[in-house]
């Protein structure tokens, strides 16, 4: 009776070696897995941060496209401007100018 009991719980310590080495096996799979999870979790999160990123990078180079497009419109009008205005009074201002010259050299006199 004895030998067969010492049997028995050979046969359990067999078994439960069996047990906790397949639950050790399947720890690892499932680390692995999650493992392989992570670095898939980890590359799409950094994909999606790179896609926005170039896309405001895109966003940013067509706003300063836009921004220097309107500052060159706006600087040739105001060049335009001024130098109609320039035609315009030119010679009332070169009088000026000649009258201001002459008053101040009459002054240091």
């Amino acid at each position: 009776m004895e030998l067969e009991q010492i049997k028995k719980l050979l046969d359990l310590d067999e078994k439960t070696r069996k047990e906790v080495a397949a639950a050790h096996e399947e720890k690892n799979q499932l680390l692995a897995k999650i493992a392989v999870e992570e670095q898939r979790l980890s590359k799409e999160a950094w994909d999606k941060v790179n896609e926005t990123l170039e896309q405001k990078e895109k966003d940013m180079v067509q706003e300063v496209a836009d921004e220097k497009k309107r500052l060159e419109l706006n600087f040739t009008a105001n060049k335009k401007k001024l130098e109609k205005q320039f035609l315009e009074h030119r010679e009332e201002w070169i009088t000026m100018l000649i009258k201001r010259v002459t008053s101040l050299e009459e002054d240091h006199e």
